[in-house]
């Protein structure tokens, strides 16, 4: 006797299948919408798109910190990065996809 409440649609696991499938090739290859666990996982899986979103993000943050110095905007940026890296997963991993398109 099976019990129906722990049967899962196959689609749901998806999102799983095609994220680890595709961030370990390259981002730009997706074909799905994103968001933010396919973005996140990317990130964590692809150092070079990593280094790339982190620079786009601080990029971002400082033209919002123009008033500090450059030594304090380096002492907020290691407070805030975690942060920012989080919450931009998304922006940062869709800036890159365009950048791709537009060479």
């Amino acid at each position: 006797m099976t019990n129906e409440k722990w049967k899962l649609d196959p689609s749901a696991y998806y999102d799983l299948r095609f994220t680890i499938h595709h961030s370990r090739s390259t981002i730009d290859s997706m074909n799905i919408p994103l968001n933010m666990h396919t973005a996140r996982t990317a990130l964590n899986q692809d150092p070079k798109l990593r280094q790339w979103a982190e620079a786009w993000l601080k990029d971002k943050e400082r033209t919002i910190t123009q008033t500090m110095t450059d030594e304090e905007f380096e002492k907020h940026w290691l407070y805030v990065r975690p942060e920012r890296m989080h919450e931009g997963a998304i922006d940062a991993v869709a800036a890159y996809r365009q950048r791709d398109e537009e060479d």
